[in-house]
This record gives C-alpha cells, structure tokens and sequence, in this order.
C-alpha cells in the first residue's frame, strides 16, 4: 500500500509539510471475524496509548460505533480529557467539506465542473482565466500549495490579489500538485453561486439538518469543548491566531468538528442522506492519478485507493504543528474510522493505520516519532553557508527587531510584493516557535537552492528547510523558502 502522504498549511507564510512514512505490508490475508473486532481494536489502542499517543480513536461499523476511545489530555492546563465531543481541528479533512459541497452544487446545475476562473473573475490575469472548477478540484490548477499564514487576518480580498498575482507551477491540468490555494478559491465560487458565506452554506444547507451543531467554523466552535494543543493554546489561537479562520484556511483547513460528528457526517455523507447519490458519487470518482507512480487518485476532496486486500478505501488527512486529523471508510466492509491528536509523538496518520490493521487481523508496527538525536554540522565560509547561517540565527532569535531587519535587507523585492512585513513577521514567529532551537545536522547545494537537514531537540523530529536564492555564487536576498518534514 502506497504511505498516505498529504501536503498540508502550516501556521506560516509560504510553508508546507509532507507527511510521509513507510508502512509494513500486511503479514496475512483480510478475515474480518466481526466477533473478534471490538477486542483487535481494544488491543491496539492500548498499544497506541502506551507508545504515546494522545488523541482519540473512534471506529463504525455501518455508521455504528463499535469503538470509541481516548489517551492523553484535550487541555493539560484543566486536565480535561479527550472525548466523543471533543471539538477538534479537522485540518485539510475540510477539503472533503468543500469538495461534497462543491459535487452538490454540480448536480443541482448552480456549477459546472467546466466552469472557469474569467467566468466569475472577467479581468482575471490570462494564465489563470482558463482554470477549471474540476481542476481546482482535484488539485491540477498549478496554484501553489500555500500563499500566506493560517494565523493572519487576510480577507478574501487580499488572499485573491496573492493568488492571481502567483505564479503558477504548471499549464493547468498538465500535472498533479496539492494546493489548499485551490480550495480556497473553490470556496469562493461557492461563495457567489450561493450568494452566503462559505460557512453559513456549509451549516445551513447541509450540517445543520443533520443535527451536526459542533462542526464549521466561528460559529460552531465553542471553547469549553475545544482541544489545546501541548504548550497549551486553544485550538483558536494555535489554529487560527485568536481571531476567525483567514481565507488562507477558509474551504482548504481549519475547520473544527467533534469524533462523534465525524463518524455521524461520514456516515450520512457515502449514504447520500447529506447531499444527493449523484453527488456523492461525483465526488468519490477516481479523477487524477495522484502524481506520477502513485497507486491512489484524488476525487473531490478525499482521496480514493484500492488496496489488493483492504478493497475500496476513501480518506483524506491533514496536519499542522499542533493538531493532526486523519479518517478512513473502507467501501466494501462498512468500516469508518476517524482520529485525531494533538502531539505528534505516534501520529493520527499512523494509529489510523493501526487500527485499520487490527480490523483485518494484520499486524503493524507502531513506530513513535522520538528519534536519536544526531551530532550537529557546521555550514561552509562561503556565501551561501554565510548566507544560510543568518537565516538560522534569525529564526532562534526571538526578536521582531531581527526578523525585521532580515525582512527589509535580504528578502527579494518579488517576495516583499507578495505579502506585508506584518505578516512576514508573523512568519517568524512560527518558525521560532516550530524549530527556532533546532540543531543543524545536514545540507546541501543544488543549482540556486540551498538545503538544510534541522532536528528538534524536543522530539528528534527532522525538517527540511529549502532556501531559494538569487544568485547562488553570491547570494544576498530569498527569492523563497519552504519547509518539509523528514
């Protein structure tokens, strides 16, 4: 089975992260003895639990629930633990949101899979005119995978003047690339064939009449309810910066639900009691090969994947450095699982895996994410090393007059254009906060860029940091940066 990856927003500008391990093979043919399956699950999540996950786990069968459980604690600071009705943050799970709601409207004839950006946007510039709603969709746009910071309060107005005025990574609908940008946008058009808030649709039209009161946004989000993540911050300020969602999250991330509610939404969404049959299965559609040699496709707002023993596997991910949200619905047995944590030391990506393991009676090693720390590297005296090390000691500092004077003296004029000094501020704060005391333990050069390797002292973690310079040979400004895991 090919590992689940997804490229998710972090709470910073121009970041991204992929999730990506490598997952054992099953060790033996499905069997399934329904009997046997609330003891299998049981088990694992007291292995789950052991290896430090914190987080909760539920488990359906036919949209029932054979399997609930939590570990660790939703808020340290009141010691409250995780729940049913522990609101969470669903991440880029609310692409599947969007993209049920987005199949709807299709069938009901307000969209068009055809439709394109000069059709809502007339002075649109030309090389974004002729994108498609179902490009958008399924991720072959050639938008970027992330414009500006999810903890910002840019309106729609600012997030659409950095979108059309990007550049794109590719002619539309030429290849495959993961963009919450795009579904940003989806949530605009949305916007104006509804003529309501993205929102207010999304609740009204289709939550509400479910009896789903915790899921959306600001107005579903209640704090006595909400997960904090491990230094303690409420899911609104670590998610969203205090305020409400930006339209950097806005249709691609952060909305928020509860285990319960996923399970019940899941359920009434493949069974077409939220939307209409016809939808659910435009939405299910095997559209775009996700990249080249992958085994899965992307359809409209989850991911489809048959697996030569599991079957039909529908899900979607998605991930920050506070909250991870993962669900699963096996097509073809009537199983849904959905979990989510908030610390990363066993991942809701891998004890999803898990779990599903101990549904088929195969077995699956639990690998925590603490990791040895390694010795530390020293960059070269060159320009690039020079130039690579600033950028380092910038981002352990926590000094706004620092990051400013980096900011005015080594960002490109192409980059300062893009976004405001506040908000690469911003962007500075969370690299500080996300791997400011990092040990550089590796680098490399290729072609303009420059590659370095930091590990977390806190949990062993890697990152890559990319940096793309003007001029390698001597570089004075960054043209762009991103940072991955592993």
């Amino acid at each position: 089975m090919k590992p689940p990856t997804r490229r998710f927003s972090l709470s910073s500008l121009a970041l991204s992260l992929s999730l990506l391990f490598t997952i054992p093979p099953p060790s033996q043919a499905v069997s399934n003895s329904d009997s046997s399956v609330p003891e299998r699950l049981s088990s694992t999540f007291s292995e789950l639990r052991e290896q430090g996950f914190a987080g909760f786990v539920v488990v359906a069968k036919d949209g029932e629930i054979i399997f609930a459980d939590g570990a660790g604690l939703a808020n340290a600071e009141t010691n409250r633990p995780f729940t049913l009705d522990t609101q969470i943050d669903t991440l880029s799970i609310t692409k599947t949101f969007t993209g049920m709601v987005a199949a709807q409207l299709i069938t009901l004839g307000d969209l068009s899979p055809s439709d394109t950006l000069k059709d809502f946007f007339p002075d649109i510039p030309s090389d974004k005119a002729d994108i498609s709603l179902h490009q958008l969709l399924t991720h072959t746009s050639g938008f970027v995978s992330v414009l500006g910071s999810d903890t910002n309060e840019d309106d729609q107005e600012t997030f659409l003047s950095q979108a059309f005025s990007s550049a794109l990574l590719f002619e539309p609908g030429s290849d495959y690339a993961y963009s919450n940008v795009g579904y940003s946008i989806v949530a605009v058009l949305i916007e104006k064939v509804t003529e309501t808030s993205f929102e207010d649709h999304l609740i009204d039209a289709y939550l509400s009449p479910a009896a789903l009161t915790h899921t959306g946004y600001m107005r579903a989000y209640d704090d006595r309810l909400a997960a904090h993540d491990v230094r303690m911050r409420s899911l609104i300020d670590a998610s969203w910066g205090g305020h409400s969602p930006n339209w950097h999250l806005m249709g691609n991330g952060g909305l928020v639900s509860t285990p319960r509610e996923m399970i019940s939404w899941l359920a009434s969404y493949s069974r077409g009691e939220i939307v209409s049959p016809e939808a659910v299965a435009l939405a299910h559609q095997p559209h775009v090969l996700e990249g080249e040699g992958a085994s899965s496709h992307y359809g409209y707002g989850l991911v489809v994947e048959d697996h030569p023993e599991y079957g039909q596997i529908f899900w979607h991910n998605g991930g920050s450095r506070h909250f991870n949200s993962h669900w699963r619905e096996h097509a073809d047995h009537g199983y849904t699982l959905f979990v989510t944590t908030n610390a990363h030391t066993v991942s809701a990506d891998m004890a999803s895996l898990a779990m599903e393991a101990a549904l088929f009676e195969n077995d699956f090693e639990i690998r925590p994410r603490i990791r040895r720390l390694s010795d530390p590297v020293a960059l070269p005296d060159t320009a690039f090393g020079v130039f690579a090390q600033k950028f380092l000691d910038t981002v352990a500092q926590e000094s706004p007059l620092i990051w400013q004077n980096f900011i005015d003296t080594r960002l490109s004029e192409n980059m300062l254009s893009h976004a405001s000094r506040d908000q690469y501020l911003e962007t500075f704060q969370t690299l500080h906060n996300d791997f400011g005391v990092a040990t550089l333990i590796g680098w490399k050069s290729k072609e303009n860029k420059v590659i370095l390797v930091v590990q977390r002292p806190d949990s062993g973690e890697s990152m890559r940091i990319i940096l793309d310079l003007d001029d390698l040979l001597s570089p004075n400004y960054l043209t762009s940066f991103d940072v991955r895991s592993g």
